[in-house]
């Protein structure tokens, strides 16, 4: 390996990649000086470079819909700026959105192609399929301290057998995870946990604060807060979903 330039030269040995001289990488594995991932690989003809798809929150949304066996679903108009209804993962995102697996940002974007990092996937694995939670005396990882924004997701999902770091003893919070990784990664978790139909809030419980949340959005899904309140899923924050929500009290 060497550089020329501006250019990164790698020297192969084809008698370790095989007859085929392609091999594999993760594409957040070549960053430049500033930390940026580079966003190509320039190769010659004989050696060829296979990207590994970064996962994106819009690939987020369709595995956790899909692991939950959700249907896809849309509101009557788009509720993040950034994702139109004709999006290809709206479907996914919004359905992701209305069962409380997702969230957006509070400027009214979802950022469909922002990448997800290990930390961050590890921290909604946890939170959405209610890991139990696990909080060591020492941190497992050694660039994962106690006072790390997401230490206890990492420890519980680590701990459940679900996520692992690297054999260095680091988790690498703050890498990409690919999407690859990501999916073999979510297909150990065997326990799907039973949404709670009418938590439209978000607080574990299902009350009276609930009936309030539905009943300060009533009319057509024009919001996120209406979106969640939609729990009949039809485009109306009506009658129909505070009943629904009030059959579920204390469930």
């Amino acid at each position: 390996m060497a550089i020329s330039g501006n250019t990164l030269v790698v020297t192969f040995n084809t008698a370790l990649t095989g007859s085929s001289n392609k091999i594999r990488v993760a594409a957040n594995s070549f960053k430049d000086a500033a930390g940026n991932v580079l966003s190509s690989i320039v190769t010659t003809e004989s050696i060829a470079v296979e990207y590994d798809d970064l996962l994106t929150r819009a690939d987020l949304a369709q595995i956790l819909v899909e692991k939950f066996n959700l249907t896809q679903s849309l509101p009557p108009e788009s509720l993040f700026i950034d994702v139109p209804l004709d999006h290809w993962a709206a479907g996914y995102i919004y359905a992701g959105l209305n069962k409380g697996l997702l969230n957006g940002y509070p400027d009214g974007t979802f950022h469909p192609e922002g990448h997800v990092t290990r930390a961050e996937y590890a921290y909604i694995l946890y939170e959405d399929f209610k890991i139990p939670t696990y909080n060591p005396m020492s941190p497992s990882f050694s660039d994962v301290d106690i006072d790390y924004w997401a230490f206890t997701a990492i420890e519980s999902i680590k701990h459940a057998g679900v996520m692992n770091g690297t054999l260095e003893g680091t988790f690498l919070p703050d890498v990409v995870i690919n999407k690859a990784d990501a999916i073999k990664v979510i297909q150990r978790i065997v326990t799907i946990p039973t949404l709670k139909l009418g938590d439209v809030n978000g607080d574990e419980n299902i009350n009276i604060l609930d009936l309030q949340f539905i009943n300060s959005n009533l009319g057509p899904v024009r919001t996120i807060n209406a979106q969640k309140s939609d729990v009949y899923n039809d485009g109306q924050v009506d009658i129909l979903d505070l009943l629904m929500v009030a059959q579920n009290i204390g469930n």
